[in-house]
């Protein structure tokens, strides 16, 4: 019984809010209006940065057996698997620039404990 009375709750309250949607205006959805949106580009294969990301966004692409969806799928993990090589070749020549700087005496590395002094803490 009182799920009959929760169902009825809920009823209720769906009632309530389309009375209170009423008193604004809105305006119907067109393709013009959505075109107008500004909505930020979102590049999937930036956010695949591991092998087991970019093999779980596989698994879900092969799960639809969508031939399309998985094509695009597999171009976009292309994409990011590329995008990771170029980002960790580039992060092992930063850190060699930064060590040849360290030992010609152009650069210091500091300890956590002279972090800590130099902050104040």
């Amino acid at each position: 019984m009182q799920t009959m009375k929760t169902d009825t709750t809920k009823f209720t309250d769906l009632i309530a809010l389309d009375a209170s949607l009423d008193q604004f205006d809105f305006e119907p959805i067109t393709s013009k209006s959505v075109k107008a949106l500004k909505l930020s580009d979102y590049d999937t294969a930036n956010a695949l940065t591991e092998a087991a990301e970019i093999a779980a966004f596989l698994a879900d692409a092969l799960e639809t057996n969508d031939e399309i969806y998985i094509a695009k799928a597999k171009n976009i993990a292309k994409q990011a698997e590329l995008r990771n090589k170029i980002n960790d070749s580039l992060d092992i020549k930063h850190a060699n620039l930064i060590m040849e700087r360290v030992k010609a005496g152009k650069e210091k590395l500091y300890t956590s404990d002279e972090v800590k002094k130099i902050l104040g803490f």
